[in-house]
């Protein structure tokens, strides 16, 4: 990733963690604002982990002079990053413009349906991203209403489908559009729901905490302080769950003897897992069900995931200062000796103006007549020795 340019001129979640996840690889990504400032600052804590990573450039584009500065900042780019939602129209005029400058420039546009058939042209929105992909539908209690997941998950998706899709493009060596529409992301995470479907005419259902039409137990069971997750989906797990925890005879019970027995008995079989679970404490519980090759980790809260030794060993957390309070930020989700640049938090505004017009040949008169003109903003304004 080292030496690929990228400009950031996205308004959405899903461009802006694509170009981070990039940045983190070690693309050098110029974040663009107008002078107003990212629509990310209003929401700080998106700011700073989407935007980390990254340079920072704020151009007024309605101005002569601003625009100058954008277009010479777009022909620098390898790849161009930019979002739609609701006008494709506008997204495939400025790709033409970018050809035109541009033809080598890889552009990828994220949106709610991509950029062609009949919903292009609808807004979505993150409770409409859960809608459109099929997991609202099939999240929540089966006697209540659908439920969105606890988080712009579909946004993130998108983000990382664009980010493979951009790294797709580089590697071809040519030119394109990178059309990314986020119910196609998220529609590619489906798997047994979609099968389920096709092989055997069943809709998969709201289950509540159940795996639901397939495997129990799957998902978090009590214990004696807390909850732990658990995946038994083939015979040696349940086995091995069985004998971890000290219940050898569930093995010969006729009522459990595979997973869709244990699922439609799902009362049955709790009356009998759960009072046992009741005396064991998470950790021990965890560790029991590990040493038997059984899939399961503690429900963690916020406050105990920041702490947890995992995490802490492999240093995934970032210290930040965000207007004088301290904290962390995630670093990056993936370990990669040949391209791991160090964590560079969300830039402030104008951060790096006056170094990326340096860049782009524009010499000290030049930026500050730019800065002066209101067509660009720098933090160090004025202060350049």
């Amino acid at each position: 990733m080292k030496g690929l340019r990228m400009v950031d001129v996205s308004a959405d979640l899903a461009g802006a963690y694509c170009t981070r996840l990039l940045a983190a690889c070690g693309a050098d990504v110029t974040r663009v604002e107008p002078p107003e400032g990212d629509p990310l600052r209003r929401v700080s804590a998106r700011h700073e982990h989407l935007n980390a990573y990254k340079r920072g450039i704020v151009v007024d584009a309605g101005a002569e002079s601003g625009k100058q500065v954008l277009d010479a900042l777009l022909r620098s780019a390898d790849v161009v990053v930019s979002s739609c939602n609701g006008d494709p129209d506008r997204a495939l005029a400025f790709d033409e413009e970018l050809r035109r400058g541009s033809p080598a420039c890889i552009h990828v546009v994220t949106s709610p349906f991509g950029l062609t058939g009949p919903y292009a042209a609808y807004k979505g929105g993150e409770l409409v991203n859960w809608a459109m992909s099929g997991f609202l539908q099939i999240t929540g209690d089966p006697d209540r209403p659908p439920v969105q997941g606890g988080g712009p998950w579909a946004d993130y998706a998108t983000g990382a489908t664009a980010a493979i899709g951009a790294l797709a493009a580089v590697r071809s060596g040519e030119g394109q559009l990178v059309d990314v529409g986020t119910m196609e992301a998220m529609a590619a995470f489906h798997q047994w729901s979609l099968v389920l479907y096709t092989h055997q005419g069943v809709v998969k259902k709201r289950a509540s905490n159940m795996h639901a039409e397939s495997f129990h137990p799957m998902g978090p069971v009590p214990c004696k302080d807390g909850w732990v997750a658990i995946g038994i989906a083939f015979v040696p797990q349940w086995e091995g769950m069985c004998i971890a925890i000290d219940k050898p005879e569930l093995l010969v019970d006729d009522r459990f003897q595979n997973n869709a027995e244990r699922f439609d008995r799902a009362e049955e079989f709790n009356a009998e897992l759960f009072p046992r679970l009741a005396e064991i404490e998470a950790d021990a519980l965890v560790e029991m069900l590990q040493e038997h090759h059984v899939p399961a980790a503690r429900v963690l809260d916020v406050s105990e995931f920041l702490i947890d030794r995992q995490v802490g060993a492999r240093e995934f957390w970032a210290p930040v200062d965000v207007g004088g309070v301290s904290g962390v930020l995630p670093s990056k989700p993936f370990r990669i000796p040949t391209a791991d640049p160090p964590f560079r938090p969300a830039p402030p505004p104008g951060r790096d103006t006056e170094s990326i017009l340096a860049e782009l040949g524009y010499d000290a008169g030049a930026i500050d007549a730019f800065v002066a003109s209101g067509a660009v903003v720098a933090e160090t304004a004025g202060v350049r020795s």
